[in-house]
């Protein structure tokens, strides 16, 4: 018969291990956890404190939370992608070189290899938008629209820039992971799509080659006359010879260099020379090119939609301006009357929708005949008088003559004065031209009178323009006058003669701005406009992002 100490030994000793067994098998596997997860860490390149519980299998890791930002552009690494970027989810953005600042600690409770993360990277939203747009990417129209208008709850997975070949995702919306109400993003780059280098215009800046300045046959300038200039602006007719002109000598001086500018919320923020798209230390002013009013157009207001549509038809994204609405709208209505075209002899008559009534000279040519009759006439009565009497009549026939020219003439210019309010009046109220019409029209004008030479664009007689309303104050404010009267009479419902007689006086400046017109109808497409609008936006609402 068995005895307890027998049930003890072949009963109790067993069951008492199989309950060691969990224990055993618990601390087993969070050692081999433990071991998985430091050599992961380890690969990754992460500093982190890992230790696990034996009894409870849990194993925690402590992870340094770092506040990221680019480096700087002229450093070799900030064109390199990293060497050992991380496998761990939330670590998308080692892919690339940042200066890290650590700002705290985070502490995960794992069971499984699998569950392993590392904290999100906090960035600038501005500078690490600005930073990729420099590596290539490309804003992503719909994904910045979803975002502004949705947010936080903007869907995962929503795209907001894109691959240089606008095919794959670059950063895009990601699950919000302790994010603590920012919004997450994460981040993929590939090497093949690093087709930028440092001698790449930055983010927000476009480049205005200077003009080839050269002298017409009469010695002023080719472009834009001096004289004229002054007369916009005080309403005086002066020619200036170029030798003479220190402004003239001035854009000379510089005929060699391009000039980057920086494009911002308020327009033009900084503005650099450059020699060989090198660049120099010096800094032209740009003061005059301050937008301090945008109802009521000023220098810089113009020049930064002109700079921006410009950089959009030369592949310059010039996301951080957005052309107003109000100018965005301007450029793109029909506002210069055809018969003013005719009258300023830009096109011709034949060429122009019909504007003018025809003219019957009927009346001036029965008038004329008359005239003639009647001094044949008279002439016939004096042959038959006595010739005594001949000398007498043919005093008074004189003095009749005399006085039916002059009141001839009187009529007739009374009559031209008539037939030409009358043209104008026919102009003035004529059908209105297509703004691409106008400004192509008005850069042929240009070179038939040999203000340009033949072969140049639109884009080229632009990009001048912009290059000496830069450096010269006096051109920047004559040409901004010309579009601010022509944005007038356009809202205000039409051209009249006061306004006709102020583009007449100063038609090659007239000519220039509409090419700047032009170059807005042709560069500023809607969808530039928003993506430029909504980024600007969310730029202003997230200042920071959770990056990983």
């Amino acid at each position: 018969m068995s005895s307890a100490t027998d049930i003890i030994t072949y009963i109790g000793v067993p069951l008492a291990v199989l309950g060691v067994l969990p224990i055993l098998y618990t601390c087993s596997k969070a050692l081999i956890t433990l071991n998985a997860i430091k050599r992961e860490l380890r690969h990754n390149g992460l500093d982190a404190i890992a230790r696990g519980s034996l009894l409870t299998g849990v194993v925690e890791i402590e992870l340094p939370r770092l506040n990221i930002t680019p480096l700087e552009r002229d450093e070799a690494d900030y064109w390199k992608l990293a060497r050992s970027p991380s496998s761990i989810r939330g670590g998308t953005w080692s892919v690339f070189n940042w200066d890290k600042l650590v700002t705290g600690h985070s502490l995960y409770r794992l069971q499984y290899k699998d569950q392993m993360r590392q904290p999100q990277a906090e960035v600038d939203f501005e500078e690490l938008i600005a930073y990729l747009l420099d590596r290539g990417a490309i804003p992503s129209v719909d994904g910045f629209r979803m975002l502004r208008t949705s947010g936080l709850w903007t869907p995962t997975g929503t795209t907001i820039l894109l691959s240089p070949d606008t095919i794959h995702s670059v950063v895009k919306v990601a699950v919000p992971d302790d994010s603590e109400g920012v919004l997450s993003l994460a981040l993929k780059w590939r090497p093949d799509w690093d087709l930028r280098d440092i001698n790449s215009l930055p983010p927000y800046w476009m480049r205005l080659d200077a003009p080839n300045v050269r002298e017409s046959e009469t010695g002023k300038r080719a472009l834009i006359d001096d004289a004229e200039l002054e007369g916009a602006t005080q309403e005086k007719e002066l020619e200036k010879p170029q030798d003479h002109c220190p402004a003239a000598a001035d854009v000379q001086s510089r005929g060699r260099k391009s000039v980057r500018l920086r494009m911002g919320q308020l327009g033009v923020q900084d503005a650099r020379e450059e020699e060989n798209h090198s660049l120099l230390h010096s800094r032209p002013s740009i003061k005059h090119l301050a937008i301090w009013n945008e109802r009521h157009g000023c220098p810089g207001l113009w020049f930064a939609c002109a700079a921006t549509a410009l950089g959009s038809q030369k592949g310059t994204g010039l996301w951080s301006y957005t052309i107003p609405e109000q100018i965005h709208s301007f450029a793109h209505s029909a506002t210069i009357p055809a018969g003013v075209m005719v009258v300023l002899d830009v096109i011709g008559e034949k060429d122009a929708p019909a504007c003018f009534s025809p003219w019957d000279d009927e009346l001036d040519r029965e008038e004329e005949r008359n005239r003639t009759f009647a001094r044949l006439r008279r002439m016939g009565e004096e042959a038959r008088l006595p010739p005594a009497q001949q000398q007498a009549a043919r005093l008074k026939r004189g003095r009749e003559d005399l006085w039916e020219i002059q009141e001839a003439n009187k009529r007739k210019q009374i009559n031209q004065r008539v037939r030409e309010e009358t043209r104008m009046n026919e102009a003035l109220r004529s059908s209105r031209l297509d703004p691409a019409l106008v400004a192509a029209k008005n850069l042929e004008w240009l070179m038939n009178k040999k203000h340009l030479e033949k072969g140049n664009t639109m884009r080229t007689v632009v990009e001048e323009t912009l290059y000496r309303m830069l450096l010269d104050e006096s051109k920047a404010t004559a040409v901004s006058d010309m579009l601010n009267k022509w944005k007038g009479w356009a809202d205000s419902g039409g051209m009249n003669q006061e306004h006709f007689d102020y583009v007449k006086k100063s038609q090659n400046i007239f000519a220039l701005a509409s090419c700047i017109v032009g170059i807005l109808n042709e560069g500023s497409p809607a969808s530039d406009g928003s993506v430029g609008s909504d980024m600007i936006e969310c730029i202003r609402v997230w200042r920071k992002v959770r990056l990983g």
